[in-house]
């Protein structure tokens, strides 16, 4: 195949199997070229793993089984890749270990109340009380590794803080890898809705041959926050579907608690309108302005929830949405080093996107924007078609992030959330593209992500 999609894909996988340092020259490019070792018995099993779970899942007669097959295919090879260095389940357990946001956990294990925390966030953080990188992020992230904690407590061997940190990795090394393929569920409903079953069956198993979904690994950005973004388009999928302004009100107040585990999670909201639209538009609406005006009422709607929560959990838990937001911002551009100018947004922007795509996977960032590209086009002729509105706030979100979104690299982490939809792009560009041969097109859509994942963690890996 001579497509850009193939054609691009194996270029990349080359500079990762030579170990060829092209982007390691680009200034801050954060992942290293360097090589991991990968025993022929893991390699096997990288094999085995995904190609018995998607020849399940295909068969798979009823898709509630399907999924659940993908989930436990995406579980299994993301700890084979993590067992593949040889070190066993301490593969897994070292990003909890040793990484920056270990920092997390430790905090996790010496804070005596959750309650505390929640009501006293911004005190502990401008305190000192919850480390530094508490002040890049809202309080859920916390509360998740609390939380995690607080479960593993039964498993520790005694209560020192030292066996409970060590039941914390462990318990994070086993149930956040099956939390983080827990997205398929609400993407596999929100693009069988807006597209076909079988579009989210592809846009489902694309997801699990993501190199960042698989590598970046026992992070909350990994394992919850799509999860969360998910679970807010569906719901607001769910609205558009019945017309239903209460469970738009419910998507806005879910969206407000996404954001309370990362504020990012926010500009997902032109996204869950765009969903909305395209299946007010789907549900037979004979005008554009039918379906504009009842998606402008559940937006309405959805915006309620959303300032819902915001006074509720000012009231509430004394939370400053804002002033939580200026103090991450701040701490980032000191973190990063940022100044704001026009040269840095502009070479940081075209990198940033850069990085994230290579870790996407270029076969599916390649047919994500060709089908944004098809939006652009259909949107000029005003031919709109099913993924139309939904292709193109994506792309604002994009477009956002990467050039207002001050980050000097480690996009491959930070836009994690956004990864489901582009999944979702390409499995339909792949419909649209090839009707006739889906079959052939989608296994080598598969097959290349596969290799990329691979190659991605034996040539370079995260960190």
């Amino acid at each position: 195949m001579t497509e850009p999609f193939v054609v691009l894909a194996l270029v990349h996988l080359t500079v990762l199997a030579w170990r060829l340092p092209l982007f390691d020259r680009l200034p801050g490019w954060v992942f290293a070229t360097h090589a991991k070792p990968l025993h022929a018995a893991a390699l096997m099993l990288l094999i085995a793993i995904p190609l018995l779970c998607l020849s399940a899942a295909r068969l798979a007669r009823r898709r509630a089984v399907a999924i659940a097959l993908l989930v436990i295919g995406g579980y299994a090879f993301q700890h084979a890749l993590a067992w593949s260095e040889g070190r066993g389940l301490d593969g897994m357990r070292e990003r909890i270990v040793r990484s920056g946001h270990a920092e997390f956990a430790d905090v996790a294990v010496a804070q005596p109340s959750l309650w505390s925390v929640v009501t006293h966030y911004e005190r502990k953080v401008q305190g000192g009380e919850l480390g530094r990188y508490a002040h890049s992020k809202p309080p859920g992230t916390l509360l998740a590794y609390m939380a995690t904690e607080r479960l593993a407590r039964r498993f520790a061997e005694d209560g020192s803080p030292a066996a409970r940190r060590a039941a914390l990795n462990t318990t994070a090394a086993v149930l956040w890898p099956f939390i983080c393929y827990l997205a398929l569920i609400p993407l596999y409903a929100v693009v069988r809705t807006i597209t076909t079953d079988a579009t989210a069956l592809l846009a489902c198993a694309s997801y699990g041959m993501v190199p960042s979904v698989s590598l970046i690994t026992l992070h909350t950005d990994q394992f919850l926050f799509p999860l969360l973004g998910a679970i807010s388009v569906w719901i607001a999928v769910v609205a558009g579907r019945r017309r239903s302004v209460v469970t738009a009100g419910a998507a806005g107040l879910w969206l407000w608690m996404a954001a309370f585990f990362t504020l990012p999670m926010l500009l997902l909201a032109p996204v869950m309108v765009a969903a909305m639209w395209a299946v007010t538009y789907e549900r037979g609406a004979q005008r554009m302005g039918v379906a504009a005006t009842e998606t402008a009422r559940l937006t309405a709607a959805m915006a309620a929830g959303l300032v819902i929560g915001l006074v509720g959990f000012r009231i509430g838990i004394g939370y400053d949405l804002f002033a939580r937001y200026a103090d991450a911002r701040q701490f980032n551009a000191v973190w990063k080093g940022w100044d704001g100018g026009a040269f840095q947004t502009l070479y940081f922007g075209w990198m940033n996107l850069l990085e994230f795509l290579l870790w996407v996977g270029l076969p599916v960032g390649v047919l994500a924007l060709a089908r944004i590209r098809r939006a652009v086009v259909a949107t000029a002729g005003v031919r709109l078609e099913r993924l139309t509105i939904p292709a193109l706030a994506i792309a604002a979100v994009l477009a956002y992030v990467a050039f207002r979104g001050e980050s000097k690299g480690e996009t491959a982490r930070l836009w994690l959330f956004i990864v489901p939809w582009l999944c979702a792009l390409a499995a339909d560009e792949l419909r649209q593209r090839w009707p006739e041969g889906r079959p052939m097109a989608a296994g080598a859509l598969l097959v290349l992500q596969w290799a990329t994942v691979v190659l991605t963690k034996t040539g370079q890996d995260f960190f």
